[in-house]
């Protein structure tokens, strides 16, 4: 039990780095409703892989239901990164204003 916490941890905090990454010239430039969204979608996962590390290092035991929804909100967000950059290319890479 011990190492899927720090696999969901470290996972959870590689997709939210990638929704960083995609959502930051979108805020600097027009500061959209779905860059929010998308940054906050990485902010929660980040929180939480955070609390997966932490439960790994302390030996701590997560109750099965908050890590299938952890697992989930990973599943999600690596699915909405997909989407994201199949559908809609970041703002710096076209002229579009």
């Amino acid at each position: 039990m011990d190492t899927i916490h720090l696999l969901t941890g470290l996972v959870e905090i590689a997709v939210a780095i990638a929704l960083w990454h995609h959502a930051a010239p979108a805020l600097r430039r027009l500061g959209t409703w779905r860059a929010w969204m998308t940054w906050l979608l990485g902010l929660a996962l980040a929180l939480l892989g955070i609390g997966q590390i932490d439960a790994w290092l302390t030996g701590q035991t997560i109750p099965w239901l908050r890590q299938c929804g952890d697992i989930a909100l990973v599943i999600y967000a690596a699915w909405r990164f997909v989407h994201i950059m199949r559908h809609v290319p970041p703002p710096h890479w076209s002229d579009a204003p």
